[in-house]
């Protein structure tokens, strides 16, 4: 494994099992996932982070019982082609939450809560496709974990655009958000950064995204070693 990726690749794979887990754990309790995509129109990750998401997350935990009606969530940063940040989230409701008519209100004020906290610190209004919230379809479970934990890169459609990391491949912290109870399912002996070896967070890049549209041939370089998987 080359060194200058290990930190990345094993943020990913920590992310993948947390997604995992978090789909399972709700299952079993019957819960209702839902699939928040919040995206963005700037580039500046910090202001992304550490403000507009910042806000984001206090005001709906602030207001998780009597307004939002949020338990949890978990999910990964990442940017696009164009280098907008945006946040893909796995996210449950509080017991009170069950009739459809309820979840779409809560979902609509969700929505107008993201539109006005990214208008207020970017001064750019977001429409309301670029807020998309839906019902995690279960029998794409895993292609859903796959997709928001990908670490290859990705190439833009334009001709002769340079590919690109979709994961703060510079940034030394997580690339995991969360919200309220969800970082209760796991602690840190259970990630797979803390239980594998190198040579065995490799072996299991491989394993986890072989199956899937992003192969191994598409790493682009993350590992030194694909020819003992292939």
């Amino acid at each position: 494994m080359k060194k200058e990726n290990i930190n990345y690749i094993k943020r990913a794979l920590d992310l993948h099992y947390c997604l995992d887990h978090y789909i399972n754990e709700n299952i079993k309790a019957g819960n209702t996932i839902y699939v928040f995509h919040l995206n963005s129109l700037t580039t500046d990750k910090k202001l992304f982070i550490n403000t507009i998401w910042k806000h984001f997350r206090d005001r709906v935990l602030k207001n998780r019982k009597s307004k939002f009606c949020i338990q949890s969530g978990v999910g990964g940063v990442e940017k696009d082609s164009n280098g907008h940040w945006h946040i893909h989230l796995l996210v449950t409701y509080t017991d009170g939450v069950r009739a459809d008519s309820t979840r779409y209100n809560k979902n609509t004020e969700i929505r107008a809560l993201w539109q006005k906290l990214h208008f207020k610190y970017t001064g750019i209004e977001l429409s309301d496709e670029r807020v998309e919230i839906d019902p995690l379809d279960i029998t794409r479970k895993d292609k859903l974990t796959k997709y928001i934990s990908k670490p290859v890169k990705h190439s833009r459609t334009d001709s002769g655009s340079k590919s690109y990391l979709p994961k703060a491949f510079e940034n030394k912290s997580s690339i995991r958000v969360s919200l309220g109870s969800a970082n209760k399912l796991w602690c840190k002996n259970d990630m797979p950064s803390w239980k594998l070896s190198d040579k065995q967070v490799a072996e299991k890049l491989y394993e986890v995204w072989k199956e899937f549209k992003y192969k191994a041939n598409r790493i682009h370089n993350l590992l030194d070693t694909e020819p003992v998987f292939a």
